[in-house]
């Protein structure tokens, strides 16, 4: 088994981790009647939003990076072009 396969594999089972441990922190918490199963519940959907909603903002803010990059790169070749002498072209 090649190393490369073994790094993706664990990048793709890192985000179940902190679900599993959410899931069985909270089956003791019910189990021990800390908290009751509607009470749980509300508790997921708060970190399902916040997960997305958090992750959709990381999606747009790496959006607005590459627009600023390109625009940069865009207006560093229209300089460049401005600024070459015409038997350059």
């Amino acid at each position: 088994m090649k190393l490369s396969s073994i790094y993706e594999s664990f990048d793709q089972c890192t985000p179940l981790v902190p679900l599993a441990l959410l899931i069985y922190v909270s089956g003791i918490f019910i189990a021990k009647g800390i908290y009751d199963f509607p009470t749980v519940m509300q508790v997921y959907s708060l970190v399902l939003f916040s997960v997305t909603f958090a992750s959709q903002f990381m999606d747009f803010s790496q959006s607005l990076e590459l627009i600023a990059t390109i625009r940069r790169r865009r207006k560093l070749r229209l300089m460049s072009q401005h600024t070459s002498s015409p038997r350059d072209r």
